[in-house]
């Protein structure tokens, strides 16, 4: 980004921490929102319209409301009325804003008369620019400081021009005409220079889609990996977890029976398992994921299991203990923070025998 006019050491290094590195980082850089901007006088304007307008700043001074919320006040013209800006809690806008300086203002005014605006967006304007009074819509992305607004969108907008054609298209062709996605290139300059809300919108939906895409790719890409993968079959004891299961206090649900026998018959295959034990609270997770543990340490392995705080990991253990007991499985607590001693004894109490 460097190498851009107007990008120097200072300005890269805002950049980064946007995470605007290179040209790739900036044309995927996606605006907060698109507005359509149309430059009118002020004395055509209407109580509650949405505005732009260029003018200039005849007065600054710093105020305070009645709850004593610090505001930053202006006197606005652009020759043809007058309007009172504000901008709460930003004060330091007094030291910015030029007094008797050219900006161009984008909000929407206060109902009633005469007009006030608060909050508005802000831009500063050149000696003897004239900005485009067609309307036009303008991307909204996100700020950082030193970033002036309008510098950060025509530096995107000017990349977005010169080299979003150059872009590679990576998804299939099959796959755009059956999702009705535009092609990377246009989607691109889309996303910076939209013709339409309509065009814009496309523009997201296919970037969208991509990262969605490159998501479910990653993913198979994984499993296919993973089968290939060889692991220790664990058959079971099933003396050892029948016993477990008679001194249950309460029967399973048909829901976990269906879980443990699908998690039980996986974990018996020469493939790692990989699962995600869905359920609402209080639908027993806890009873199926030790039964799991169980068929692990009835093969002659062991089990971990993982809890969140130190409270939760006393309950599990205590629970795993009491409920496993029948099946001879001896259970230790591990935990941040535990003494070396502690830990080495609860360690050698678990060593598989």
């Amino acid at each position: 980004m460097r190498r851009l006019p107007g990008v120097g050491p200072k300005r890269a290094g805002l950049l980064a921490r946007l995470g605007i590195r290179t040209i790739g980082d900036a044309l995927r850089c996606t605006p907060v929102r698109d507005e359509r901007r149309e430059l009118l006088p002020l004395a055509s304007a209407r109580p509650g319209q949405a505005v732009t307008l260029a003018g200039c700043i005849e007065r600054v001074r710093v105020g305070r409301r009645r709850d004593g919320l610090p505001t930053c006040e202006a006197l606005f013209t652009d020759g043809t009325a007058r309007v009172t800006v504000r901008w709460f809690h930003q004060p330091y806008l007094a030291r910015r804003l030029p007094r008797g300086g050219r900006v161009l203002l984008t909000g929407t005014l206060a109902p009633g008369y005469p007009f006030t605006l608060a909050n508005p967006e802000w831009e500063p304007l050149e000696p003897g620019e004239v900005p485009d009074a067609t309307p036009a819509l303008v991307p909204i992305y996100p700020g950082t400081e030193g970033l002036p607004r309008r510098w950060f969108r025509k530096l995107l907008m000017s990349v977005a021009e010169g080299s979003a054609a150059a872009a590679r298209e990576f998804l299939p062709a099959p796959v755009l005409a059956a999702r009705d996605l535009l092609p990377l290139a246009t989607a691109l300059r889309a996303l910076h220079l939209p013709a339409s809300l309509e065009e814009a919108a496309a523009a997201r939906r296919r970037l969208a889609y991509e990262e969605l895409f490159l998501l479910a790719f990653g993913l198979a890409l994984r499993r296919a990996e993973t089968a290939a993968l060889k692991s220790l079959p664990l058959r079971g004891d099933s003396e050892r977890e029948a016993a477990v299961l008679r001194a249950l206090p309460f029967a399973l649900t048909g829901a976990q029976e269906r879980a443990v026998a699908e998690i039980t018959a996986e974990l018996g295959r020469e493939q790692p398992m990989h699962r995600l034990l869905h359920g609402e609270v209080g639908s027993g997770k806890t009873v199926v994921a030790l039964l799991a543990a169980l068929r692990a340490v009835s093969s002659a392995s062991q089990a971990a299991l993982l809890a969140p705080t130190d409270l939760l990991a006393e309950q599990l253990a205590e629970r795993a203990e009491r409920l496993l007991a029948p099946g001879g499985v001896r259970v230790g607590l591990l935990r941040a923070g535990q003494r070396a001693a502690e830990r080495r004894a609860v360690l050698e109490g678990l060593a598989t025998r």
